[in-house]
């Protein structure tokens, strides 16, 4: 399932708004692995919720009819899972070794249509996903690229683990993530420099420090060879990408959907193969071929 519903000659989708899977059953538990998915819309069909234009009737035994649910109610249903005072567990969504491509960074990967976040919970270990993640949790993130921001209703629960998360994003607990660690250090430089320098010079410091910070950002930011689909190389992280990714998964190897190819891994075991049987006085390099 690709990102739209139609792709031209030139593997563009020509309809990038539409959703690639739309989730009705509020009991569903959806698994998708080694897939291309546009964007993922989280909109269950609830108990007695079925109809946003009129409320519904219930005749109860003393046949008094009595309206339950109102348009907002409806919405408020599909956005929260409530129905009659009652919470619904959230649809269950497992992601594994995929990519969920929007076309853009601003635009939803995985939400629900008209409500501030999908009423799901989110597991997603070892993909890409490009655009913005809207779900009630992410219960685990793990090894994961994230091109668009993260917002979740309930930030105490779940974790999110040697990812990449845009930054500003709102997320349950993170370790190990970038660019939290480069943040992290320009900070303590800058309090080691201020700690040093003469007080007249702090505020100085702490200019150039949120200049760091800011470069720090641009610069762990994952680059590909390509973000069209269609391409040899779609999804693939660029060689000039800062180490910070292509080894930044928890076993060192690289974050995202390429993870277990092992590339820094072979990398590196090929260069000390060099080293050891290139003859003397030789120079060799690595000419990747895509």
């Amino acid at each position: 399932m690709v990102p739209g519903w139609n792709l031209d000659c030139d593997c563009q989708p020509e309809c990038p708004a539409e959703p690639s899977l739309e989730i009705f059953s509020p009991s569903a538990c959806v698994v998708i692995e080694q897939s291309i998915l546009g964007s993922i819309q989280i909109n269950p069909t609830l108990p007695d919720s079925n109809e946003e234009s009129e409320p519904y009737m219930d005749i109860s035994k003393d046949e008094e009819p009595e309206v339950y649910i109102e348009r907002s109610e409806v919405q408020r249903a599909r956005c929260e899972g409530v129905v009659k005072e009652t919470r619904l567990d959230p649809i269950r969504l497992c992601i594994n070794d995929s990519i969920i491509d929007a076309t853009s960074p601003d635009q939803e990967a995985i939400g629900g249509p008209g409500c501030p976040v999908g009423y799901a919970v989110l597991t997603i270990k070892r993909s890409t996903v490009f655009g913005q993640v809207q779900v009630h949790a992410i219960e685990l993130g793990e090894n994961c690229i994230f091109e668009g921001r993260i917002t979740v209703a309930r930030r105490q629960y779940g974790c999110l683990r040697f990812c990449y998360a845009t930054p500003y994003s709102r997320t349950p607990a993170r370790y190990m993530c970038q660019p939290d660690l480069v943040e992290d250090a320009a900070i303590k430089e800058r309090l080691r420099k201020q700690a040093k320098a003469p007080p007249a010079a702090n505020e100085i410091e702490a200019e150039k420090s949120c200049e760091q910070v800011s470069f720090e950002q641009v610069r762990v930011k994952p680059q590909f060879n390509s973000v069209r689909y269609g391409t040899p190389t779609y999804c693939q992280l660029a060689l000039n990408c800062a180490q910070e990714i292509k080894r930044g998964a928890n076993d060192e190897s690289e974050m995202g959907v390429f993870h277990n190819l092992f590339q820094a891994q072979r990398e590196a075991n090929l260069r000390i193969r060099l080293d050891e049987y290139v003859p003397a006085g030789s120079d060799v390099g690595i000419i990747f071929a895509s």
